[in-house]
């Protein structure tokens, strides 16, 4: 993190993760999520603190965002029982409960992975891609709702 008057570094945090980078995301109260692919969500406070937040994800994710009340909804893909790979999109709650799950994904060897997510004003919007023969790009909405 750093100051954005002098740009000097405020504090940094390294995690040791085999892919790389992780995506993340920063709450109203200065709290940053991070989620390191399938190792659940690592919240740091506004100081750096690391406190593991919840250990519930079990597939991999590739973004996530935290809306103003603290739910955190995460997007990434699933193993399909259609064959192939499903967008997986989920919403915890502020204390790491699962409030609700929810798969997109077309029958047949579709290989559909969950890109981008964005929450604003009680909607969820999901980026994703379909690929069988083309690349395609999908654009879901969903409610915020419990």
């Amino acid at each position: 993190m750093r100051d954005l008057m002098t740009g000097a570094v405020v504090w940094e945090k390294d995690l040791i993760m085999s892919n790389g980078g992780s995506p993340l995301a920063a709450d109203a109260d200065g709290n940053i999520y991070v989620v390191p692919f399938q190792n659940g969500v690592t919240k740091y406070d506004p100081a750096g603190n690391v406190f593991p937040f919840f250990n519930a994800i079990s597939n991999l994710a590739s973004d996530l965002d935290v809306d103003a009340s603290g739910n955190i909804y995460i997007v990434g893909s699933t193993v399909s029982s259609k064959s192939g790979s499903d967008i997986l999109t989920q919403k915890y709650s502020p204390t790491g409960n699962l409030v609700w799950s929810n798969t997109y994904g077309k029958t047949g060897q579709y290989s559909d992975q969950g890109i981008a997510i964005a929450v604003r004003n009680g909607y969820v919007y999901v980026g994703g891609s379909r690929y069988n023969k083309n690349l395609d790009m999908c654009t879901l909405k969903y409610r915020a709702g419990n």
